[in-house]
């Protein structure tokens, strides 16, 4: 048989480009749709990671300084974020630093340990203590996502800590969107 002699069956039907532009027509139209809502999604999940984060290093270098009888550092960066400093010296004062402190460093954090993704509310350079004793300086600070320089709590994850000064408590909120508060998370 030639290829002349071949023909199609009657009821073969092939795609018209019509049908194929109105398809392709409707995809983009989907992903225009999901585009932005895979941006938001991923967004949250920096926002509610670096929040896990902070709170997960706190933690751990409450339970550091216990260990080791010693004293520790939180320094804000202008990264958004924080690196952290462990001492062997038992520090006495969550306000001032002890010479001390830095000749005797045992573990530091060698990068920012946020993402840097999110806005991170502490101040370049401000520095929180934990000490061995149980105290810390007293400290509240929010991670959120900011539009213009403004927290947009309403489209974005927003989360907050307050440290205890007296006994090192962390102290964890989240915004609720529909009553436009902090809600303990604990």
């Amino acid at each position: 048989m030639t290829l002349k002699d071949h023909k199609l069956a009657p009821n073969h039907k092939g795609f018209t480009l019509l049908e194929l532009l109105v398809v392709i027509g409707l995809l983009l139209v989907l992903a225009g749709f999901i585009v932005p809502t895979i941006g938001d999604w991923r967004l949250n999940e920096n926002i509610n990671k670096d929040f896990n984060t902070l709170v997960s290093t706190i933690n751990y270098l409450k339970a550091k300084v216990r260990t080791i009888n010693g004293s520790a550092r939180i320094t804000c960066n202008a990264d958004n974020g924080f690196k952290y400093d462990v001492s062997s010296y038992r520090q006495k004062s969550t306000s001032t630093e002890d010479p001390n402190f830095v000749l005797r460093i045992i573990e530091s954090s060698k990068d920012n340990v946020m993402s840097g993704k999110t806005f991170f509310d502490c101040p370049s350079g401000q520095k929180i203590y934990i000490l061995a004793n149980g105290k810390a300086t007293s400290w509240d600070a929010e991670v959120n996502f900011k539009v213009s320089g403004v927290a947009d709590r309403d489209n974005y994850y927003a989360y907050k800590i307050i440290l205890n000064p007296s006994t090192s408590f962390v102290q964890q909120f989240k915004w609720s969107k529909s009553t436009d508060a902090w809600v303990d998370i604990r």
